[in-house]
């Protein structure tokens, strides 16, 4: 049995913190228990605005995920993906967030290094590796072109109807 109930005013007295709010209420009941659900408009998913999106970039840049961002925002990642396909400007500046999240955590990872160094603060040399590790990956998926493994230009590229047998030289 599934019962619900959209509420107005009819249950402020029980809960005077959600006065004004709609209030849906949901019981289901299973064979061998019943689960109670209460839901405030509030919580759902956001409208998406430019504001909002400023406000999701200004996350991402702080060092936050698109995840934990969308979700402090309570905005819905898949629309922020579909909106993302089929808004280049859009993607872009997600995108530039991210590779400027990046490159601070490049920038602290380097202080952190040279906090250690200078003594100042005692950190764990092995928690350290780690994190640079951490970095280093997440600045290579981000900036590939910049930060990313070397590719060995070396080999055959096979393109459009053309080969090409493509090796390195030394110029000097």
């Amino acid at each position: 049995m599934l019962v619900c109930l959209l509420y107005g005013g009819l249950l402020a007295g029980l809960y005077p913190q959600a006065r004004g709010a709609s209030f849906l209420y949901v019981k289901y009941y299973i064979y061998t228990h019943s689960l109670t659900y209460y839901a405030i408009a509030e919580d759902y998913m956001a409208k998406l605005t430019t504001q909002r999106i400023d406000a999701l970039t200004a996350k991402i840049m702080d060092g936050h995920s698109l995840a934990r961002a969308c979700t402090e925002l309570k905005i819905s990642r898949a629309n922020i993906y579909s909106r993302m396909a089929e808004d280049a400007d859009l993607e872009r500046q997600i995108r530039v967030a991210q590779q400027q999240s990046a490159e601070k955590a490049v920038e602290e990872l380097d202080e952190l290094y040279q906090q250690r160094l200078r003594g100042e603060k005692d950190y764990d040399p092995n928690v350290l590796r780690d994190y640079a590790t951490h970095v280093r990956w997440k600045v290579g998926k981000l900036m590939p072109d910049r930060f990313g493994d070397q590719k060995n230009r070396a080999g055959v590229e096979i393109g459009d109807g053309t080969v090409k047998i493509v090796w390195e030289t030394d110029a000097s």
